[in-house]
C-alpha cells in the first residue's frame, strides 16, 4: 500500500510498439513506464517487434538492451502488415507467457491495437482487471475505404474488450465528447491527458529558456516538423504552404517506409523546394533536440482526429518553441496547442492558412500570454502516474465487485 491507501500494482501494458519504434503512442509508453518504474512499482510491456520477425523477444532488467530503459519489454513476432494493422498470430502465445512470468495484477491497453483483443481469449487475462487508454479512434473523416471495411469486422471485438474494461481513459475533454465510442462509455470514462518524461529531456539552456529566445530576424524562417509519413500528417500543405513564405525554410523530421520516403522527397522535388526543405530521417534523440534548438517555429499540420493529442507539441513546449497546429475538429491537438505562450490555428488542409499561422505566430507582438505553469500541472507524467495508480485501484475494486 502507498501513503495513501493506494495498492501498489504490478502493471502490464499492451501497446502496439515500442521505441526505437518512432511515433507519439510509442514515446507516451515508454516514458510513463520509465516514470512508474522510477515510482516503484514494477511494470512490463506486450507490443509487436517493429522490425518484420517470425521470433518474439523479451528484454529484461538484467543486461537490458533497449534504449528506453524500461523495466520488461515482451516483442512478440510481426510477420507483416496488413495495411497498417500488424498480423501477429502468435501475439497470445506472447502475452500469456508474459503474464506468467511477470504475473501482473492490472492489465493497461492501449488502443488502437487489433492485437489487444487476444486478451478477450486468455482465462489468465480475464481474471485481471483492466485499464484502457484511448489514443484515436479507428473511424475518422479521412479514414479510408479499406479501415471502413476492415472495422466492420473488427467492431465486435472492440465492443466486447470495452464492456471487459474497468476504467477508460480520454487523452482530452475534446477527443472524449466527440468520439462516438468514448460516449457511449461515459461512465467508466475519464480524461488524463498525456506527458513527457522530464528526465528524458536535455536540461533547459538558456537558449531555450529565454523570454525572447524566439530570433525575430525576418529571413530566413526555420520552420520544424516532426512526424511519422502518413494522409493524415498534412505535409504535403505544408510543403504547399512555402509557397507563401518564400523566405522560409523548412526541416522535416520524418519515419516511414523507403517507398514512402521516396515519394515525399519526389514531391519534395516535383515543387521545387529541395533547396529549402530538409528531410532528416532515423534521429537520434539528441539528433532531434537539436532539431528543435535550430528552428524558430514548430509545426503540426495534422488535418484528421487519427492525430488525437499531439505529443510532439509537448516537446517543442519544454524547448519554449512557438507552435502552429490546425483546428481539428474533436481532436485534442487544438486544446494542447492552447496551452502553450505562443501558438496559432489554422484550417485543416489548408496551406494558405497554415502560411498565415505561421506568420501570425512569429509576429513577437501577437505573442499570447504564457500558461506553462499551467500547462506544466496538466502535462506533468509524474502526476498523472499518481493518478493513474488511483485509477488502478477504481479498476480493480470495481472488477473485484462485478456481479455483487
Amino acid at each position: 500500500m502507498t501513503d495513501h491507501g493506494v495498492q501498489e500494482h504490478r502493471v502490464l501494458h499492451i501497446g502496439k510498439y515500442f521505441p526505437p519504434r518512432f511515433g507519439g503512442m510509442e514515446t507516451y509508453l515508454s516514458d510513463l513506464m520509465n516514470v512508474q518504474k522510477r515510482s516503484g512499482m514494477a511494470v512490463a510491456a506486450v507490443v509487436h517487434q517493429h522490425l518484420p520477425s517470425i521470433r518474439a523477444s523479451h528484454e529484461g532488467e538484467e543486461g537490458n538492451t533497449n534504449a528506453a530503459k524500461a523495466a520488461h519489454v515482451y516483442r512478440a513476432a510481426r510477420w507483416f502488415n496488413i495495411g497498417v494493422v500488424p498480423f501477429a498470430p502468435l501475439f497470445a502465445l506472447t502475452l500469456a507467457k508474459a503474464i506468467k512470468e511477470f504475473r501482473p495484477t492490472v492489465l493497461h491497453i492501449h488502443h488502437p491495437n487489433a492485437s489487444g483483443v487476444w486478451a478477450l481469449l486468455l482465462p489468465s487475462a480475464r481474471r485481471l482487471p483492466w485499464v484502457a487508454t484511448w489514443h484515436a479512434d479507428i473511424l475518422t473523416p479521412e479514414a479510408s475505404f479499406a479501415i471502413k471495411l476492415g472495422y466492420q469486422l473488427y467492431r465486435p471485438l472492440q465492443h466486447a474488450q470495452l464492456a471487459r474494461t474497468q476504467r477508460v481513459l480520454a487523452t482530452s475533454e475534446l477527443y472524449r465528447s466527440g468520439s462516438a465510442a468514448l460516449t457511449a462509455l461515459a461512465p467508466r470514462c475519464e480524461v488524463l491527458p498525456l506527458g513527457l518524461d522530464e528526465q528524458r529531456m536535455p536540461p533547459m539552456g538558456a537558449r531555450e529558456v529565454s523570454g525572447a529566445a524566439l530570433d525575430t530576424t525576418p529571413v530566413p524562417l526555420r520552420i520544424l516538423s516532426v512526424g511519422r509519413i502518413a494522409s493524415y500528417k498534412g505535409f504535403t500543405h505544408l510543403l504547399k504552404a512555402l509557397e507563401y513564405l518564400p523566405e522560409a525554410t523548412l526541416t522535416m523530421v520524418v519515419s516511414g517506409s523507403p517507398s514512402e520516403i521516396t515519394a515525399l522527397e519526389t514531391q519534395i522535388a516535383h515543387l521545387g523546394l529541395t533547396p529549402r526543405v530538409s528531410l532528416k530521417k532515423n534521429l537520434s534523440d539528441a539528433e532531434l533536440w537539436d532539431q528543435y534548438r535550430a528552428c524558430q517555429v514548430f509545426c503540426l499540420p495534422s488535418t484528421d482526429k487519427t492525430e488525437a493529442f499531439g505529443m510532439v507539441l509537448l516537446e517543442a513546449k519544454h524547448f519554449n518553441r512557438p507552435v502552429v497546429a490546425c483546428d481539428i475538429p474533436d481532436s485534442g491537438v487544438p486544446w494542447v496547442a492552447a496551452k502553450y505562450g505562443r501558438f496559432a490555428l489554422a484550417q485543416p488542409g489548408n496551406a494558405q492558412s497554415l502560411a498565415s499561422a505561421i506568420e501570425r505566430v512569429t509576429a513577437f507582438e501577437n505573442g499570447h500570454p504564457s500558461s506553462s505553469g499551467e500547462s506544466a500541472e496538466i502535462f506533468s507524467l509524474e502526476n498523472q502516474a499518481k493518478r493513474l495508480n488511483v485509477v488502478y485501484q477504481q479498476a480493480s475494486e470495481a472488477f473485484n465487485n462485478r456481479g455483487r
